[in-house]
């Protein structure tokens, strides 16, 4: 089959007081929502491009950024 869709929506949070949050829970949370989405959203479109049909990629966010 092809690759048409690729829905991200992988996310974790730590909550925290801001002074609180040490370097490793904050790489940890850019690791799985923003360096997660960068790198499978690279493979979904190398993978859309290579197939010569085009596709989508959706990027769902979080209802705790309100």
């Amino acid at each position: 089959g092809q690759l048409n869709i690729q829905f991200n929506n992988a996310g974790i949070a730590r909550v925290a007081p801001l002074l609180e949050t040490d370097e490793a829970t904050w790489d940890a949370i850019m690791n799985v929502n923003a360096k997660g989405v960068l790198f499978c959203a690279q493979a979904a479109a190398r993978q859309m491009i290579t197939q010569g049909s085009g596709g989508r990629i959706i990027n769902n966010a979080s209802a705790a950024g309100k």
